[in-house]
């Protein structure tokens, strides 16, 4: 989607009611009852996971966008779809899974698949980056070089355990999003449970929270790995 006046039709999403804004992410036939639609922009550089941060405003099934000679509503039928998604304007290639019940900006591009985890996990492997920066040498990580990316044949224990790495990495990569309020499925500050202590002072529970962070920086490395030799070895 292009709206033509992205001022007027998006907003952040803290900026409107919870009760105005629809979410579709389980019937994916449902009617549309809401004013606000979650809508993926693109955002900062982010692997994985991440950068749910707008609403669209597609009041009347969006009447005033489609009236607007400016706007291009494209694709509408693969709204709320999961999808792997990245920013179209970025210093380097950086997919994100995105989990079904959103539309999609012309600024964060969306690429379909029947297995969305093991596309995101190729999207973000080594291989792929390496043939994007070759197709994209500016900041524009475009569709048309995404939808030529070729896919290589892997057999089922290695699509698996490619899936299993990806799914890991997404999971790790939420929880990260998760835990700041920035997200709307923040709940609360992880430096607040962190520790196990009977009686936690904010010291221990900051050092928990640290080596919790350092665990996971380790464990996304060692995925991130894992899945790059087995890419590097399916891609010949």
């Amino acid at each position: 989607l292009q709206t033509g006046n992205n001022d007027k039709y998006l907003r952040l999403w803290p900026e409107v009611s919870q009760a105005k804004t629809f979410l579709r992410q389980h019937n994916q036939e449902s009617p549309l009852t809401g004013r606000w639609l979650l809508h993926r922009k693109g955002g900062d550089f982010r692997r994985w996971y991440g950068n749910q941060e707008y609403v669209l405003d597609w009041a009347d099934d969006g009447r005033e966008i489609k009236a607007n000679p400016s706007a291009r509503p494209q694709n509408t039928k693969l709204w709320f779809k999961e999808a792997v998604t990245w920013s179209h304007t970025s210093f380097s290639f950086g997919a994100r899974y995105e989990p079904a019940g959103s539309t999609f900006n012309v600024e964060g591009p969306s690429y379909f698949s029947d297995d969305a985890v093991f596309a995101t996990g190729l999207m973000c492997s080594a291989p792929v980056l390496y043939l994007m920066q070759l197709m994209n040498p500016t900041m524009h990580f475009l569709v048309g070089s995404v939808s030529i990316v070729p896919t290589p044949t892997t057999n089922q224990r290695t699509k698996q355990a490619t899936r299993d790495n990806s799914s890991k990495a997404i999971r790790l990569a939420k929880t990260d999003w998760n835990a700041y309020e920035r997200s709307w499925d923040f709940q609360s500050l992880p430096i607040l449970t962190a520790s196990s202590e009977p009686n936690p002072t904010l010291e221990s529970s900051y050092t928990t929270w640290i080596t919790q962070n350092r665990e996971t920086v380790d464990e996304m490395k060692r995925l991130e790995e894992e899945n790059n030799r087995l890419f590097i070895d399916a891609y010949g």
